[in-house]
């Protein structure tokens, strides 16, 4: 036993104070792991439970390098923030290509820091003559219950850890996860939550905090020191324990053949076979208990449906496990399954493979041409695409409102200090994840109760600050009185010339708030003051907050409110001047801005809106008509996951100095795809200039969408986001900008602005095209099929068509003898993307017809009865 200056701890004498238990701990673990730097990782956990329903948070895992113990504390202190989110650590560092989204098992850790005898029962009081040698902290995690940590003197291989760890549990008959060397353990000064069952045992259901008993003054051991003060206790177990762990690179990625057994359904019957026959081998390949118990209940629909609950599976994990088994390679593994052989195929002759064409572009935003664009699969993160889909069908509305909703609601709890730079070497640009959108849909449209949906989380949020925050303002104006009360006396004592001190005014509490209605920009500018993170704003009527704006001013005021909210689109410090009340500084002028638009009043907030940027700002989305919905009872699961990554959304904060996310090299060319067909569009010469100003925002959309979806996707998967969006993301993002928020934008100009000849012609022979399969089309087609008139204007024709040309919609043939293009050929997309979109939208317009002459007929043998 001997003691090392590790660090300078920050807590040392029991009267001094320490600035951040938290920071100086993880001060402290990094400075034991620095020798081995580079060599592997160093792992955060939460978890929790909701104790009135047992519903179990998502879990949480972040990988963190060796020496970001600012990092580490940051992270701990956001998540233990969270109502019901325990926060763990892991004592080890795991090897540097574990998958992100684990934890780690035994087969994954690479270096021990050292050993937690963990006292868990009613003589957990008395862990002091338990042990032969002083530990090097002692923390209670709960009233009565304490984690004696040994720390080592330097990183120790995990074998010889782990026979210590088992010798320690042996001696103190401490609790038996003492003996796991990847088990993970409590943080002090973080939250401990009671789960269901500790409260029904009769624990106190509020969080009690995990406290220092024995302070951290340099103490650590060697393994030498351990190993004399523990001795062997249990021969047999530990020759069990000292078991070499199998390390190999990807663990975390199980074989093919192994997936398709765990993804597959199983008829009844076979499902005991093949639960035994896949975990046995994961057991075989190294994998650790709770690894296997992860892993598999990430495939709910195999054969792990046989089991009741996660309880019912772990047991059986165990059960299987103590039978014993033998570590073998993955090609001893595979023999098990015995794969059919593959037969060899000869390879067909193929003509050579011609260069793809590329997907047509909807330039019209016409329904009869092209339909009305459903929402694309996999064009928002899964978390939000279930959720969009259940709600969806039990209300009967369009799921891209849905869909759409969910993502300006989610950007408006990030934390504006994450920022995500959009350029490889332009630091200077970056963008957060602020967004607006707008649904356009007819008052019949569900639009209130769809909104209703997509915003509970946040009325939530809004519910409980309102909660917590009450009495801390009550006790403010009782404290505020009594300030004013001690003010005039010092001010009276003053005035006699007596000599006191000066009362201390009590700090004003911030009135906590994700939601606004109805708001001005004075009284935005108040709740902007207590919230420097950003709110959100809900319109369900956006004509009237267009009308708003300097409602109340006379004309040399006017445009006021407009460049106001203008700016909180960017965020950043603003001032707001109040004639009467001095003026407010705002940390963060910021706002996201959610809300539905009439068809019929689309003009007239086009024309308020002008071209000062407001409405191009927006995320436009056309509503398809609404439904009955489908009586059934909702997905709860799917819900409360929606819910549960809003609320985790809004417990984070990056560390102070975080630099922004970037684009991966895949996601860089999904961004060139998108300003590519931005490109195009503003080379149309019948474009309308509207829309080509509402496109000019798309660069910084792309990034702020980009930037959304990676924070999403990453809480729902229970990880730190990474430094970098992946490729798969951008696609994402791409898809839903092309495939959806395009065509809803096409359609809204054209609905607004006035075609040209050129255009109109366009999109007569785009339907044309599509209603007789066309796979050429000629000059002589077109005028013989639209108006003899055209045959005098050739130059109508080639202006349209190159127009359908620039669109990605025909190629045109070379004239051999030199003269004007007279024949196109029509690519073969354009059929598979638009055709069966306006022959569904015919089908359901036809259908709308039989509806209203059936009624007629009912109505009219009424009238003659």
């Amino acid at each position: 036993m001997h003691t090392e200056n590790i660090v300078s701890p920050g807590y040392v004498k029991a009267d001094q104070q320490p600035v951040d238990r938290i920071d100086e701990f993880f001060r402290t673990m990094n400075a034991i792991a620095l020798p081995m730097k580079g060599q592997g990782k160093m792992v955060l956990t939460g978890f929790g439970e909701n104790p009135t329903t047992g519903a179990r948070l998502s879990p949480r895992i972040a990988h963190f390098e060796i020496g970001e113990h600012r990092a580490m504390a940051a992270m701990s202190r956001n998540w233990t923030k969270e109502r019901h989110r325990n926060v763990y650590w892991l004592l080890a560092i795991v090897r540097p290509d574990l998958s992100p989204r684990l934890k780690a098992s035994e087969a994954d850790i690479v270096w021990s820091l050292g050993i937690v005898a963990d006292f868990d029962d009613e003589h957990a009081l008395d862990y002091a003559s338990r042990l032969p040698i002083e530990p090097s902290m002692v923390l209670e995690t709960s009233r009565g219950r304490y984690q004696a940590i040994y720390l080592f003197d330097k990183p120790v291989d995990p074998v010889r850890a782990k026979a210590i760890a088992v010798r320690v549990q042996a001696h103190s008959n401490c609790d038996y996860c003492t003996k796991d060397v990847c088990h993970v353990w409590r943080i002090p000064d973080t939250n401990n939550w009671p789960t269901k069952k500790k409260i029904a045992e009769g624990r106190d259901p509020s969080p009690q905090r995990v406290r220092v008993v024995s302070e951290f003054c340099g103490l650590v051991h060697s393994p030498e020191e351990m190993e004399a003060a523990f001795p062997d206790l249990i021969k047999n177990e530990l020759v069990k324990a000292v078991r070499p762990v199998v390390r190999t690179k990807d663990r975390h990625e199980l074989p093919e053949y192994l997936l398709r057994k765990m993804e597959e359904d199983v008829q009844v019957g076979k499902r005991s076979e093949r639960a035994k026959l896949v975990i046995t081998s994961m057991l075989e390949l190294g994998w650790s208990t709770e690894s296997i118990v992860s892993k598999l209940l990430q495939y709910p629909n195999g054969f792990v449906s046989r089991y009741g609950n996660e309880k019912h599976l772990r047991d059986d994990v165990e059960r299987i496990s103590s039978k014993g088994f033998k570590l073998k390679t993955e090609d001893e593994v595979s023999q098990s399954f015995k794969p059919p052989p593959k037969v060899a195929k000869q390879p067909e002759k193929t003509e050579p493979p011609c260069e793809p064409q590329p997907l047509p572009v909807d330039i019209f935003g016409d329904t009869n041409i092209a339909g009305i664009p459903a929402m694309p699969a996999g064009c928002v993160p899964p978390v939000l695409e279930a959720f969009a889909k259940d709600s969806s069908e039990l209300l009967g509305v369009d799921p891209a409102m849905i869909a759409t909703g969910c993502l300006v609601a989610a950007a408006a709890v990030i934390d504006d200090a994450y920022r995500l730079q959009p350029k490889v070497h332009d630091t200077n640009w970056t963008e957060s994840a602020r967004l607006w959108g707008a649904f356009i849909a007819p008052p019949s449209a569900k639009k209130t109760p769809a909104l209703s949906a997509v915003m509970k989380p946040l009325h939530n949020l809004d519910h409980d600050y309102a909660e917590m925050d009450a009495p801390i303002h009550e006790q403010y104006a009782i404290d505020e009185k009594i300030y004013l009360k001690k003010m005039e006396a010092y001010t009276s004592a003053v005035a006699r010339g007596e000599e006191c001190p000066q009362p201390v005014k009590p700090d004003k509490p911030p009135r906590r708030r994700k939601v606004v209605n109805d708001v001005n920009i004075a009284s935005l500018g108040e709740v902007l003051a207590d919230n420097p993170r950003g709110i959100i704003v809900e319109n369900d009527e956006l004509v009237s907050w267009v009308g708003s704006m300097d409602a109340s001013k006379d004309t040399s005021g006017a445009g006021k409110d407009r460049s106001e909210w203008l700016m909180t689109y960017n965020g950043g410090r603003h001032t707001v001047d109040r004639i009467k009340r001095g003026n407010i500084r705002i940390p963060n002028w910021s706002a996201c801005i959610i809300g539905t638009i009439q068809p019929g009043k689309m003009r007239e907030i086009f024309g308020k809106m002008g071209d000062d940027g407001l409405l191009q700002r927006f995320m436009l989305v056309h509503a398809q008509p609404s439904s009955r919905g489908i009586d059934r009872a909702p997905n709860r699961p799917v819900t409360d996951r929606y819910h549960s990554v809003i609320r985790m959304l809004e417990t984070m904060s990056p560390w102070e100095g975080k630099p922004p996310f970037l684009l991966s090299e895949a996601a860089q060319a999904e961004r060139t795809t998108v300003l590519d067909v931005i490109d195009m569009i503003h080379i149309l010469p019948d474009s309308p200039e509207p829309l080509k100003y509402h496109l000019g925002k798309w660069d910084g959309l792309f990034a702020r969408l980009c930037l959304t979806f990676h924070m999403v996707e990453a809480v729902s998967d229970g990880i730190e986001p990474p430094n970098t969006v992946s490729g798969e993301t951008a696609r994402r993002v791409a898809r839903f900008m092309l495939d959806l928020l395009l065509p809803n934008l096409m359609r809204f100009y054209r609905d607004l602005c006035n075609a040209s000849p050129n255009l109109e012609l366009a999109r007569w022979i785009a339907g044309y095209i599509i209603a007789h399969g066309k796979t050429k089309i000629t000059q002589r087609d077109i005028y013989r099929s639209y108006s003899s008139n055209l045959r005098d204007k050739p130059n109508l024709i080639t202006d349209a068509m190159r127009l359908l040309d620039l669109a990605s919609w025909v190629t045109p043939v070379e004239n051999r003898n030199g003269k004007d293009v007279s024949e196109w050929i029509v690519n073969e997309a354009v059929h598979s993307v638009f055709a069966k979109r306006a022959a569904a939208e015919k089908a359901r317009r036809d259908e709308i017809k039989a509806k209203i002459a059936a009624a007629s007929r009912v109505l009219g043998l009424r009238e003659g009865a």
